[in-house]
């Protein structure tokens, strides 16, 4: 006996006094008989069992036979921290002070490396906004470049909406490849399609006859959309799985930050290049697209809360490790996560073997709830009249004496950087639900003065009234309505369709997205903008109630906490 527990304690640090092991074998020693009990008792109750299963999962067959897994051996006082925490009996936390002292890293520990992943993968988004500003310019060159016909609408509409349907269709098979293959692989298959998109723009049309050049061009823009879709659903859904819980929504915003980057970038291209330059500024949007490809592979660790659901215990610890550090607050966050099991909302209750096998779907009964609230997050989010807003900008812009439409579209889109960079910092402090609030509110408050300044006319006072309004308009948009949505609706949705849910979302954004581009101007000259204006600020009143009335705070919370309270609820 006395063998076998200098055996279990030989890895113990040299600096723990012979005073304290002595009475640790004393107390080994005393509850061994009750441990074992507990231990034939759990093995004979159910519930008890699944417990046992998650410990087992995450401690790891290596490790229970003395084995390394990865770079924390057994008797390494990270290790044991960690596995303390996680119930591992037979691996105490360290007892000294000085293995105290070495189990608590410096605060920043993890932030050195999820931060730079964060950043890694948000240039997908960074495409995605690139792509939506950078055709704006030279679209009459693009057109007649492929075509041979000046002021070819038809031709110039295409180009524009091909790449929104692609998005549709990229944003709709997002989430069953991030369930499929894995955050990571769809990373980096979302790259690879976003260099592949706009190089075939530049380079397939030179290499066909006249008469098919148009269709090549459009092939290009198509699987450049299909890439954008993807990136809008995958990069909000790894950079909220990646990010520990009290930077969650500060780093969570910099997938929106990084589009509205993208945004300003395609315009200042359009203002340094000529429009016949167009396929230099196709190329460039190739580099990110590439680099997301080659981070993917090489550099960034799958989603540790993706591992989980997949009952890949250990890799989802050394994910998790690796990317928060070992401090107290991130060992207690890997200890949730590694203790919830896929479809930890169905493990409360018994269910028969033809329900576990039957895969969760986020259009069953019971998500109904978290499938409306992302559906209608971005209804309401394309309904207040952004992207019409937006459109129609230049014209106010000219109407004040600034005559630049490229000019004009920078102003906006710097502004809505700035006001997404300042929701980076206050999405912690101030919490989602707040956010949002204020958002809409101000952005109703904004249209309707706009709506009223157009109504008086176009002169003097109105017109200044009418920028300094979509000035406003835009940046309340920034603070809330942009930047919230996309993380909220993965913090709501539970893991086991958490990527179900970012791909219904974001499917809906792009299918509103077209919808009011190609009625926008037809309803505006029917009804005039005036109407249109008031019909955006009643959908702005209409989200606020919603939000006020459904929308729940995720501010500090863990993702499974909030998923598990939001299905009960």
């Amino acid at each position: 006996m006395l063998k076998s527990l200098k055996t279990c304690h030989s890895k113990v640090s040299v600096s723990v006094s012979a005073s304290v092991l002595a009475a640790a074998k004393a107390k080994n020693s005393s509850s061994s008989s009750s441990r074992g009990a507990q231990r034939e008792k759990k093995w004979t109750n159910s519930s008890s069992r699944r417990k046992r299963n998650r410990v087992t999962r995450v401690s790891s067959s290596k490790m229970v036979v003395g084995g390394r897994t990865g770079r924390l051996g057994r008797g390494s006082v990270q290790y044991r921290v960690l596995a303390a925490s996680l119930g591992d009996q037979e691996n105490p936390l360290p007892s000294s002070q000085s293995e105290m002292e070495l189990s608590k890293p410096s605060q920043d520990q993890g932030l050195q490396f999820v931060v730079p992943c964060v950043f890694m993968a948000s240039l997908s988004a960074l495409c995605f906004g690139y792509h939506l500003s950078v055709v704006n310019g030279p679209l009459e060159a693009i057109t007649f470049s492929a075509t041979g016909v000046t002021n070819n609408l038809v031709a110039q509409g295409l180009v524009v909406s091909t790449l929104l349907m692609g998005a549709t269709f990229g944003s709709l098979v997002a989430g069953k490849l991030a369930d499929s293959m894995g955050r990571k692989k769809t990373l980096l298959l979302c790259g690879l399609v976003l260099a592949l998109g706009p190089a075939l723009c530049v380079i397939l049309p030179g290499l066909v006859p006249q008469a098919t050049r148009f269709s090549a061009l459009i092939l290009g823009r198509v699987i450049t959309g299909v890439g954008v879709g993807i990136a809008s659903s995958i990069c909000p859904l790894y950079i909220s799985e990646v990010s520990p819980n009290k930077l969650r929504g500060s780093l969570g915003s910099v997938n929106q930050l990084t589009i509205c980057v993208g945004i300003v970038l395609g315009l200042l291209a359009n203002l340094i290049y000529s429009a016949s330059q167009w396929r230099i500024m196709f190329l460039w949007s190739t580099l990110p697209g590439a680099s997301l490809a080659f981070c993917a592979q090489w550099v960034l660790p799958e989603s540790p809360r993706y591992l989980a659901s997949r009952n890949l215990g250990d890799k989802a610890r050394e994910a998790a490790l690796r990317l928060w550090g070992s401090t107290s607050q991130a060992l207690e966050e890997a200890r949730n996560m590694l203790n919830t099991t896929p479809g930890m909302e169905e493990e409360e209750e018994e269910e028969s073997p033809s329900e576990k096998r039957e895969k969760p779907s986020i259009f069953s009964k019971k998500y109904r709830k978290v499938l409306t609230m992302c559906v209608m997050m971005f209804v309401f989010q394309q309904m207040s009249g952004i992207n019409s807003i937006v459109f129609y900008s230049s014209s106010i812009f000219r109407q004040v004496g600034i005559q630049s439409t490229a000019l004009a579209s920078l102003t906006v889109g710097v502004v809505n950087m700035l006001g997404t960079g300042a929701t980076c910092f206050l999405i912690d402090k101030m919490g989602r639900r707040q956010l949002m609030q204020i958002s809409y509110s101000s952005m109703a408050i904004a249209i309707v003065v706009m709506a009223a300044s157009t109504l008086s006319g176009t002169a003097g006072w109105a017109s200044v009234m009418i920028l300094v309004s979509v000035i406003a308009y835009v940046l309340a948009f920034s603070l809330g309505a942009g930047a919230v949505p996309g993380l909220y609706v993965n913090e709501i949705a539970p893991s086991s369709v958490r990527g179900q849910a970012g791909s219904a979302a974001f499917t809906t954004h792009w299918i509103m997205n077209i919808i009011i581009g190609q009625t926008f101007l037809q309803l505006a000259e029917k009804f005039g903008i005036s109407a249109m204006y008031f019909l955006f600020a009643a959908w702005c009143f209409g989200a606020l109630l919603f939000i006020n009335k459904y929308a729940v705070e995720t501010k500090g919370r863990s993702m499974d906490e909030i998923a598990k309270a939001f299905v009960a609820s």
